[in-house]
């Protein structure tokens, strides 16, 4: 396994292997004799975390898709994780909900064909592995090894001549000129005709994107070590995954906030404190400085130097006077300021900003003279310590959404605090979807779920640009975000010329619109705008259950306890279209979630008409 492991570290040169390697690394800080590579397969931690669906970071499993399979496995082995990873794939995607209905029951499992048992067993009669196909193969029709790798290639690369002719061949068999057997064939070996066609077209669908054992065996093993430092290593590891993602906003604050969820704190940047990627220190988390913008890892290196060689910094005059040089410009300097990385010494932020030049060639001034021994001349005739500190001008401290302001202009993220965080209420009350929820969609292949549904969305605009359309009429692009992530909002003239007013960058809104997805880009297309409100009560109330189209369940006052055995029903008809059920005591509508997405087949409908009642179960759209 471990061989695997190793060459898949030097051939695909996965981000996952150096998030691994950096975590071990700062794991060893503590435990100088841990080895990842003896890490033991069967902890249940990892078992646990992963089955409540907290995968965040592990390897090949955060989307939501994925999440959602590995909740209903609910893996108690390594073999089960590699499996999972080896069925979210196109082709053997089509077997899930089969292979997840047959591990709860197996009394479920069936075979076209007894010869399929041995072959299919370990994966619940489902086929997962390419192996599989290959045994299938020799034994249902005779192949050698030889000639079923390559059919088994020919269906991966999808030569729809090759597989038909190689079709008849598997089902009636092969004779050479002088009419010997050459491949027995499924009928010769006692398979009926239809059972073999069946068979070869259950393997032409699964080859054509099915993992072979040892890469699904591969992947297991880099998904569970990042699930296991996950759990037995938090900080060590989630430091690691978060230098993994620097420069990307998103992702960086995904991971955030699953520190959070964690209860790992992650503190701002700070020269005191920050290298040159994130780093625990002191039990906590520490944000890089490298994650600032225009902060150079030459700067870096030297604050780190200076810090260690002469202790910490005391002042904002002794930041700038020991690090003063080509690597620490006036850019760097400010972008320092507003990140916040120089708070807590003897200047605010304002102060800081103001006395940006003064300091700079104050300090300048200073080391060149020490430079020129001009200094060292005032000691040797005993002269008084010679400082060069200006008289820094005072002011008051900036407004708290200036601050933030400038904490996401350099640094991409808000460090002392969101300005959407007094929002969370409306935006929940309102069912404004995340934008991360959105970007799933498009993952799992579901946008069409989404694709033209009307929103609500309450976020703050980051930037907003005009353009004159062939009509001369003005519209605008914006970039709006909410507290996990960034949207375009595409505004037309007539909604233009109704809230252009409220597109400036900081400006928090209420958008009513719809969703629209093309070439897997999601946009926020504005119908109205308005100032994002704080109360509840100046909230819109809408009817989203007329705008929606899927599967609608009526729960009366009694049927509220079968509300368990229904997301028990629905998890094993995992398909594309949402549920939503309408509470008859509150005349409320609930969105079931992602994670009850359903294939609508007669089987479910008829088993929710039994539970429920026909006139209490309705498919629209």
């Amino acid at each position: 396994m471990l061989t695997v492991f190793i060459t898949y570290h030097y051939f695909l040169g996965l981000r996952t292997l150096t998030v691994i390697n950096d975590a071990v690394e700062e794991v060893k800080k503590t435990e100088q004799n841990f080895d990842i590579s003896k890490i033991p397969l069967d902890y249940n931690g990892v078992f646990e975390e992963m089955s409540a669906g907290n995968t965040i970071g592990i390897f090949q499993c955060e989307s939501a898709g994925m999440t959602n399979l590995i909740v209903n496995m609910k893996p108690e082995r390594f073999s089960d994780i590699a499996a999972a990873i080896a069925l979210y794939r196109p082709g053997p995607m089509f077997f899930i909900d089969t292979y997840l209905d047959n591990r709860k029951n197996p009394e479920h499992i069936s075979y076209r064909t007894p010869e399929l048992k041995d072959i299919l067993d370990e994966t619940n009669g489902c086929m997962v592995y390419q192996e599989q196909v290959m045994q299938v193969f020799r034994t249902l029709a005779g192949y050698s090894y030889g000639r079923a790798d390559v059919v088994r290639r020919a269906m991966s690369k999808k030569k729809r001549d090759v597989m038909e002719n190689e079709r008849e061949i598997f089902i009636n068999g092969l004779q050479n000129q002088n009419g010997e057997v050459v491949i027995e064939g499924a009928v010769r070996r006692g398979i009926d005709k239809k059972t073999a066609g069946d068979v070869f077209s259950d393997m032409i669908s699964f080859a054509s994107y099915g993992f072979n054992k040892s890469h699904t065996a591969a992947y297991g093993l880099i998904a569970y070590q990042t699930a296991y430092l996950k759990v037995k290593y938090p900080k060590a590891f989630m430091a690691a995954l978060l230098t993994s993602v620097i420069g990307d906003v998103s992702k960086t604050a995904l991971y955030i906030n699953e520190c959070e969820r964690l209860k790992t704190k992650v503190l701002p940047p700070h020269i005191n404190h920050s290298n040159e990627r994130f780093s625990v220190k002191n039990d906590v988390i520490v944000f890089p400085l490298l994650g600032i913008k225009n902060i150079g890892r030459a700067l870096i290196q030297k604050i780190v130097k200076e810090r260690k060689a002469q202790g910490q910094f005391k002042s904002f005059w002794d930041f700038c006077k020991r690090v003063s040089g080509t690597e620490l410009n006036r850019r760097a300097l400010e972008c320092l300021i507003k990140a916040g990385a120089l708070d807590g010494l003897d200047l605010n932020r304002c102060e800081m900003l103001r006395n940006i030049d003064l300091a700079v060639e104050s300090a300048a001034k200073e080391n060149s003279m020490y430079a020129g021994g001009q200094l060292d001349m005032f000691s040797v005739f005993g002269g008084e310590d010679f400082s060069s500190e200006p008289q820094f001008s005072k002011c008051d401290e900036l407004p708290k959404n200036e601050i933030l302001n400038f904490e996401k202009e350099v640094a991409g993220l808000y460090f002392s605090g969101h300005p959407l965080e007094e929002y969370k209420d409306i935006t929940q009350r309102l069912r404004c979807p995340k934008t991360v929820e959105l970007l799933e969609y498009i993952e799992t292949k579901k946008e069409k779920l989404i694709d033209n549904q009307k929103v609500n969305f309450i976020g703050i605009v980051t930037s907003s640009k005009k353009k004159f359309t062939k009509r001369d009429e003005i519209m605008a692009f914006c970039d709006v975000e909410d507290l996990y992530g960034n949207i375009e909002m595409i505004v037309f003239p007539k909604i233009f010329a109704a809230h252009s007013g409220l597109l400036f960058a900081g400006s928090i809104i209420l958008v009513e619109g719809r969703i629209s997805v093309k070439d897997e880009e999601i946009k926020l297309l504005a119908e109205k705008i308005s100032v994002a409100p704080k109360a509840a009560e100046s909230t819109p109330k809408t009817d989203t259950s007329k705008q929606k189209k899927g599967l609608f369940i009526r729960i009366g006052k009694n049927d509220e306890k079968k509300i368990p055995d229904l997301r028990n029903l629905l998890s094993i008809f995992e398909g594309n279209v949402p549920v939503y059920l309408y509470f008859s005591s509150t005349q409320k509508y609930e969105f079931m979630g992602k994670d009850y997405l359903i294939d609508v087949n007669k089987p479910l409908i008829k088993e929710l008409n039994l539970i429920f009642g026909d006139e209490n179960v309705v498919l629209r759209g």
